[in-house]
């Protein structure tokens, strides 16, 4: 048996306050919406209701024809994709280029696969809550599968960007439901913010010093590379001489990794910046030689993601004694790196001269510039992987766990809060005192120790009451996705939608 058409009044409140009135209803198969009229041209809620009534009607009986200004329906009520689209050519011309690689995420991998084809006015608090369903839904196939799942905050960011597209839909006076139905806490997931890791000055110590024990042990120099160049043998007898596979020794004659004495691998002078300068690692990636002034002892941080971002970084004397040998030894490179120039085989390293300028201050193996995948995987995870071998309780440790600890150690030593936000670029106050708060609980961890030598120090004296028995307890707790097809966000070619009602 058919099913049977049925309808409803929906209302729309525009950005001047006006309302407008819609039909919504079932016909031929698919869902209909037809605008009836405004408040201005005399229409209220009976009279649409009415409306509403008589268009049902005519679609029981089989008298009903669908409107033929498809052009208008579409200008007056796009789809999610076309709107979202004009919203992101538009929205991304004033915005950093990782805002706006962001912000493609969120719409092409996660919120057009589900609401492309959906219309403005179709879009209200029970889609929004389908969405989030659907997603937390496929977080648990994905970790049933083993595989690595969206967070509760990577959700809930896609539906805040959904509400500023609708806000924008909203200025635009198209029919888009209000309030936002993508705004509101309940139409987010509980998100839970655990204690973000920082190091202790022995554990920072440990990771440093592993970096550079990495350096030191790695099974090629510049003198090997020569000969392994010079070399007639083959790739599998110099890779079994040497301690390395055939594909790299394949690699380094091809002139695609070692292509000049600077391309030395150097995770203890990337490791002591953000240790002792504490950039963030995409700023890390972005710093040139000419970024660093040992003379007057100072960084410039020229690409950041906000002005405060961009700023002079004071550079210790620790971190001025890791950062001028590593910056002498780029100046061998002679700037050939990364342009396809190779050393002459056989050649002996050239002579020292001033460093590039425009050369990256941090290079990988190819002499090109790290990227920060490059400095979490090549750099900071082998560090600390040997690290954890001889120093205890050393807590997960990312790129923003040693931004931290700069933060902690500036505080620890005393300094004012403006002026470490000043260092590293936070522009809310918030973000250092949290910080602050850890350090100070870890200076706080010594304390139940000296209340027990007060005690047992009484006890010894006689001023007691009954035997002490001390006890100490030493733990410390410290704290990408598989994903449904991609759709661009400005093509203009839908995925089938996941709810049959939604207009082809």
């Amino acid at each position: 048996m058919p099913r049977q058409p049925t309808g409803e009044v929906r209302i729309y409140t525009r950005a001047d306050g006006g309302v407008t009135y819609y039909a919504r209803f079932r016909a031929l198969g698919r869902r209909w919406r037809v605008k009836l009229g405004t408040d201005i041209e005399g229409w209220n809620e009976t009279r649409a209701e009415n409306a509403v009534g008589a268009i049902v009607d005519r679609v029981r009986r089989g008298t009903w024809t669908p409107p033929s200004a498809s052009r208008a329906t579409e200008h007056e009520d796009p789809t999610f994709h076309a709107f979202a689209s004009q919203w992101f050519v538009r929205k991304s011309r004033g915005l950093s280029a990782r805002t706006v690689e962001d912000y493609e995420w969120r719409l092409s991998n996660h919120l057009l696969p589900y609401f492309a084809r959906h219309r403005l006015s179709e879009l209200d608090v029970r889609a929004v809550d389908g969405y989030r369903a659907a997603k937390l839904a496929e977080r648990d196939e994905a970790r049933a599968a083993g595989r690595r799942a969206l967070s509760n905050d990577s959700i809930n960011a896609t539906i805040g960007l959904l509400a500023q597209i609708l806000d924008e839909a909203a200025e635009h006076k198209l029919p888009v439901e209000r309030p936002n139905p993508a705004k509101g806490r309940r139409r987010r997931l509980k998100t839970q913010r655990g204690q973000r890791s920082f190091l202790e000055p022995d554990q920072a110590a440990a990771l440093l010093d592993a970096a550079g024990r990495l350096d030191a042990s790695g099974p090629l120099d510049w003198e090997t590379v020569c000969a392994i160049r010079a070399s007639a043998e083959s790739n599998v007898a110099l890779a079994r001489r040497h301690g390395v596979s055939d594909s790299l020794v394949s690699r380094v004659r091809r002139g695609l990794v070692w292509r000049t004495p600077a391309s030395a691998p150097a995770r203890r002078p990337v490791v002591a910046t953000l240790l002792l300068a504490g950039p963030r690692v995409a700023e890390l990636c972005a710093l040139d030689v000419a970024d660093v002034d040992l003379e007057y002892r100072r960084l410039r941080i020229r690409d950041a993601k906000t002005a405060a971002g961009r700023r002079q970084i004071v550079v210790s004397d620790l971190l001025a004694a890791e950062l001028a040998p590593h910056i002498a030894r780029s100046a061998g490179a002679g700037g050939a790196a990364g342009a396809g120039a190779v050393h002459a085989v056989g050649a002996a390293a050239a002579p020292a001269a001033p460093a590039d300028p425009a050369r990256p201050l941090f290079a990988n193996t190819r002499g090109e510039r790290y990227t920060p995948s490059g400095i979490r995987t090549a750099v900071l995870a082998p560090a600390v992987a040997l690290a954890s071998r001889t120093t205890h309780g050393l807590p997960a440790v990312t790129p923003h766990t040693l931004r931290r600890t700069f933060i902690s150690l500036l505080l620890a030593g005393g300094a004012d809060v403006p002026w470490v936000m000043a260092q590293v670029g936070h522009t809310d106050p918030k973000v250092t005192l949290q910080i602050y708060a850890q350090v100070v609980q870890s200076q706080q961890r010594d304390y139940g120790a000296r209340v027990d030598r007060m005690i047992g120090g009484a006890a010894a004296f006689g001023t007691g009451n009954g035997t002490t028995r001390a006890a100490a307890s030493v733990a410390a707790d410290r704290d990408a996705a598989p994903r449904p097809a991609a759709i661009p966000v400005t093509t203009a070619i839908p995925p089938a939608s996941p709810r049959g009602d939604s207009n082809p």
